[in-house]
């Protein structure tokens, strides 16, 4: 996979997220042509510590602007496209139902249709949830499953999902390929997101501060970023070679999954024995109890499994803060050392 993304030009959409500075690392570390481009001018609580782009690869252009998005592909014609530009909290979902619907929904449909107009060779991975499911609680859902969301959130995920996929129907004969990429509750270092156990847990711990936990029962398919990620360069690689995979999804999980949140906060203290944790925050909204996925399709179609438990992942991301705290100006070097590790396993 290095020798074929090096050199590639590719976009990442949303690429001063957590994912995205993920992403932006291990492609610039493999050699790839990378751009990016997010709402710049809304900034993030910590400067862009790892995985920065220079200026005249770094852009300032909402997704929503349909026009401004069009001119810039046509003017850089990415290889490849990685679309994770998105409102990606679920909390926040309830506060900001529009932003949430409006830039999930709309930025998607924005690309895709900037892209069918456009017609120049290209691949694309869009990124949407492991949420976009209609979940009943330990049900384990395959691609198949029916979408939905009782959430502002899960709800805008699936229709990224619907919107891609009548989309895949009219690409099918154009020189633009596309594929969905389905996971959730991905933890690493540098995530600096409110309301995310991990981040939270952090925040409690640098600030001397009680943590306030909801849902301790809670079951999750933790996983580390890396993973995610190296789902997602897959999904794009075997794309190139195989046009059928054209207007698939995947998910993408450990394979033994659903950890509970309580099992999560007893790892992290035993890296972070200070943190002292208060009862269950009352958010007035309601979450799933748990969330299962079926990983066969992509384990069989395009080779992907973990190489990270998610008990190491948990620990690995422990880690990253620890070693930043110690030194933030280090932080890209932490992300790289890391990187070079998963990469060796």
């Amino acid at each position: 996979m290095k020798e074929y993304f090096s050199g590639k030009r590719i976009l990442i959409t949303g690429h001063t997220g957590f994912k995205g500075r993920w992403l932006t690392s291990w492609l610039s570390f493999w050699g790839a042509e990378v751009f990016g481009l997010s709402l710049l001018s809304q900034g993030i609580k910590h400067s862009l510590e790892f995985g920065a782009l220079s200026e005249d690869r770094s852009f300032d252009i909402d997704i929503l602007d349909k026009e401004a998005l069009k001119s810039f592909l046509d003017e850089i014609k990415p290889q490849i496209i990685f679309h994770m530009a998105a409102q990606s909290l679920v909390l926040k979902s309830f506060t900001k139902p529009f932003e949430t619907f409006q830039t999930n929904t709309v930025g998607t449909l924005n690309l895709l249709e900037n892209l069918r107009e456009l017609n120049f060779q290209t691949n694309v991975i869009i990124v949407t949830s492991d949420k976009c499911y209609r979940n009943h609680d330990y049900n384990r859902m395959s691609e198949d499953s029916p979408l939905g969301g009782d959430d502002p959130y899960s709800a805008s995920k699936a229709g990224a999902e619907i919107i891609f996929h009548s989309y895949a129907n009219l690409l099918k004969d154009s020189n633009v390929q596309a594929i969905s990429v389905r996971a959730g509750n991905v933890i690493g270092g540098g995530d600096w997101n409110e309301n995310r156990l991990v981040p939270d847990f952090i925040k409690a711990w640098d600030q001397n501060q009680k943590l306030f936990v909801r849902n301790y029962n809670g079951q999750r398919p933790w996983q580390h970023v890396l993973d995610c990620l190296n789902a997602y360069l897959l999904s794009a690689y075997h794309l190139e070679r195989r046009p059928e995979l054209h207007g698939e999804s995947f998910n993408f999980a450990p394979l033994n999954q659903s950890i509970e949140v309580r099992k999560v906060i007893e790892i992290l203290k035993q890296e972070f024995p200070e943190v002292i944790l208060h009862s269950e925050a009352n958010t007035g909204t309601y979450e799933k109890k748990a969330l299962l996925l079926d990983t066969s399709k992509a384990r069989s179609l395009i080779s992907w499994q973990e190489k990270l438990e998610s008990v190491e992942a948990i620990r690995l991301t422990s880690f990253w803060y620890k070693e930043y705290f110690k030194n933030p100006d280090k932080a890209n070097q932490i992300t790289i050392n890391q990187l070079e590790e998963y990469l060796s396993l």
